[in-house]
């Protein structure tokens, strides 16, 4: 069932699955270290990253005070390494947002975790 974004707020533990965002030319660097600049260490509880670029996320974000063993960072293409951690870590209850550029595919994180079931 999905659950209305107005009941956001009712999940007890809100986890970040960011991937690569791949139209950001000269930029990505830099934008996706601000990108791990702006993740609040007490609202998020894990901040699992995908791709390249995400290199950059993971650096900013202990920059703000984001813990670095809070952090799952997969550079490689197998995607089911990043799918087996969360399937792994999540606990009841938790939402977990997922935003990269379209051809990341991410969701084959749900794919993949719907079919271990």
């Amino acid at each position: 069932a999905t659950t209305p974004f107005y009941r956001f707020s009712a999940h007890q533990a809100k986890s970040l699955l960011l991937g690569d965002i791949l139209e950001l030319g000269d930029h990505s660097q830099k934008i996706h270290r601000e990108i791990g600049r702006m993740i609040s260490p007490s609202q998020i509880k894990n901040l699992y990253l995908f791709g390249d670029q995400v290199r950059h996320i993971m650096s900013g974000a202990p920059e703000i005070g984001f813990p670095q063993s809070r952090i799952f960072c997969n550079l490689s293409d197998d995607i089911r390494i990043s799918a087996n951690h969360i399937i792994s870590t999540t606990e009841e209850n938790e939402i977990i947002l997922l935003k990269a550029s379209r051809k990341m595919r991410l969701e084959r994180i749900i794919e993949i975790s719907q079919s271990t079931d």
